[in-house]
């Protein structure tokens, strides 16, 4: 099923997901604005949007990372 350059994509997609699961990332993502609001020191909008950004700007880069090192 998997052979050659697929192999590689997939098993760095499978170890970015692993990462990102075993750090906390998305559990970070989807309660942060909850913590900051109970802290009252910024706006949590602003803490989502940015928090948004981050996740968006880091998918895009792990997909370009994922397809240039799958080619090699």
């Amino acid at each position: 099923m998997c052979r050659g350059t697929n192999v590689q994509r997939t098993t760095i997609v499978v170890l970015s997901h692993i990462r990102l699961s075993g750090s906390g990332a998305n559990f970070a993502a989807s309660y942060g604005a909850i913590f900051i609001r109970q802290m009252e020191i910024i706006n949590p909008f602003t803490v989502k949007l940015s928090t948004s950004i981050v996740c968006t700007f880091l998918g895009l880069t792990t997909a370009i990372f994922v397809y240039r090192l799958g080619q090699k």
